[in-house]
Formats: structure tokens, sequence, C-alpha cells
């Protein structure tokens, strides 16, 4: 795959297109995370016949280095992006911190969105309602997000993803390389600035989503908690709650209880999703 770029008046946008189906999902990318996607989504994709879009937000990657003051100021960029690929109709899939964004998507572009899939995505943390569900020792990283200048969160991302690079034996061209690479580009500004922007107002009116809303999570999740997400359903007033079934991501790894279950229930939701999509005549029937 090569990588496509579309550009503006503020910055340039990285972006990768998998498949050529008739139907397609904007994938939004979690917070260690790229325009690249896994293996196996690859061949998924091929059979279930859609297209996936995945940009590389502000400093990930290869896109522009951009301060946001809310998660809303993507929307301009990612309406460039299906603009130049041309995407009137799209299913919009939130990986972890990408779901911000797909919630955002679904706001800015109801005429264009037409369901969201939410794989155990972050929350609205700047809401009490759904804060309170956290345990104290990430209320105490989220804080610190408010408070601490940026470069030294991202000195912090950095030494951290310098240590798991240098102890990774994948393969330059792999996808883990390449997305720990792309995480780390531009001294993790995307992933410090993502992680501030979290715990601030995201720049739109959640309760006013019309949009047909997916929450795939599983309760074992110790990154976003099973409660959290609970909270957002109650919150979005047309939403479905899914809740990974424990016995199939416990199957693979034997490690539900730690953070292992957050990416395994993504990978999972991500396949759950591809099987559920009905016939696209079907699709288009249900929506004239």
């Amino acid at each position: 795959m090569a990588k496509k770029f579309v550009s503006t008046d503020r910055a340039t946008v990285a972006y990768q297109v998998y498949g050529s189906g008739a139907r397609t999902l904007l994938v939004f990318h979690g917070l260690l995370g790229s325009s690249w996607i896994r293996p196996e989504w690859i061949e998924a994709i091929a059979r279930a016949d859609v297209r996936i879009v995945v940009a590389e937000r502000p400093g990930y990657g290869h896109s522009s280095v951009l301060t946001m003051e809310s998660a809303a100021d993507w929307n301009p960029l990612l309406q460039c992006v299906m603009e130049t690929e041309q995407i009137t109709s799209a299913i919009a899939v939130g990986c972890s911190a990408g779901g911000v964004y797909a919630y955002a998507a679904a706001a800015a572009f109801p005429e264009i969105v037409t369901q969201v899939w939410i794989l155990n995505g972050v929350t609205a943390v700047f809401l009490e309602r759904v804060f309170r569900h956290y345990n104290e020792q990430a209320c105490r990283a989220y804080r610190r997000f408010l408070t601490e200048p940026m470069i030294e969160i991202q000195k912090e991302y950095a030494e951290r993803l310098d240590a798991v690079i240098a102890s990774c034996n994948d393969p330059p061209d792999s996808f883990i390389a390449k997305t720990l690479a792309d995480a780390r580009a531009n001294n993790c500004f995307a992933m410090a600035q993502e992680s501030c922007l979290q715990i601030k107002p995201w720049g739109f009116d959640l309760e006013s989503i019309r949009t047909p809303i997916i929450l795939w999570h599983a309760e074992g999740d110790t990154m976003v908690p099973y409660g959290a997400a609970c909270e957002m359903a109650s919150i979005l007033r047309n939403s479905h709650l899914m809740t990974a079934p424990a016995d199939s991501l416990a199957a693979e790894r034997n490690a539900y209880t730690n953070s292992i279950a957050h990416s395994d229930s993504i990978n999972l939701g991500f396949m759950t999703l591809l099987q559920m999509l009905p016939p696209v005549q079907q699709d288009r029937e249900d929506r004239a």
C-alpha cells in the first residue's frame, strides 16, 4: 500500500485506501495508531466487498502538525479527504481514541455518515457523569492532561515508545513497526494533543447526533471502563450497546481482564461489523 495526500491552506493529510468495494468505511485509528491496518483486516474487507479509508490525524505519520482547540477542528480536513475520494455515503468506525472523531464526523456530516460503530471507544470524560466511572489512576492522568505543558506529555510518550520500538522484534515493514513509527512521528505531538483534547469539550453536541450508533465494548476493558460506555449509551439518543463476548476474547489469549481485552475487542468488533453489513442493494433500499 502507498499513502495518499490531500492538502489545504492549513495542513496536509496523509491517508490510505484499502479495498475497492461498493460500500465505504471511514476508519478512525486509535491513540497509538496510523493509517496502517492489521493484515487480517485487509483479508476480511476483500471478502466483505468494502472500501476502507483511514486518515492520519494532525501530527501522525506523514500528516502535518496542526494545533487544534477541539476534536471538531479535524472535520474540515476530513471533509477534504472525503471530497477527494468522492465519498457520499459511509459508515464511521471509531477505534479506541478514534471514537471521538467518529462521533465528530456523524455530528458534522449527517448526510454522509449513515451509521457509526464505536469499538471500545474513548468516552466523553469531560462530562462528570462519564468521568466518575474511571479509576483514580485514570482520573489523575486526565487531570494532568488539563494542567501540564503538552511538551512534557510528548516527552513521556516519546520515552515510552522509544522503549517499545527498541524491544520490537517485528520487521520494519510490519504493521506493528510501521504503526509505532507513525505514532512516534513529530516527537509524539499527535498522541499528546489528542490526550489533552479528550478531557476538553469536543466541539459538538453529542445529544444532537441522530445517526444510528453501535457501541461495541468489552466488560473487561481496563483502559476504557465498561460503565463509561454504558453511560455513553444513555447520553446518545440513537445508540445500542453491544457487549463483546468474554469467551471469544479469552479463548485467544487468556488475558481478558487486562488491557489486551481492549485490543482484542476492537479486532473482534471490526470483524462483527463486517459480518453484520447487509447486502449493498438492501442497504440502499432501507435508506431510500
